[in-house]
């Protein structure tokens, strides 16, 4: 993608390491951005529930602040 000459617009979002179907979380309506790095909190934790990866990926939907690049989402 980051080769690409089209100049198609476009965000690759990467989940925290702990989101899954099998770990679906609570719903905190809070999220962190970072960038190609994983995210982690003061106790080493990389996680996310679904509904607020779903919420990041709405925001950047709807308040674009990232083209043409990674991001990664967890609290």
């Amino acid at each position: 993608l980051l080769a690409d000459t089209t100049g198609v617009d476009w965000l690759f979002v990467s989940p925290a390491m702990e989101f899954s179907a099998w770990q679906p979380g609570e719903d905190l309506g809070r999220y962190r951005v970072g960038d190609e790095v994983a995210l982690f909190d003061e106790n080493g934790k990389s996680a996310i529930s679904g509904i607020d990866y779903a919420r990041a990926v709405l925001d950047e939907i709807e308040n674009p602040t990232r083209h043409r690049a990674q991001i990664g989402v967890a609290y």
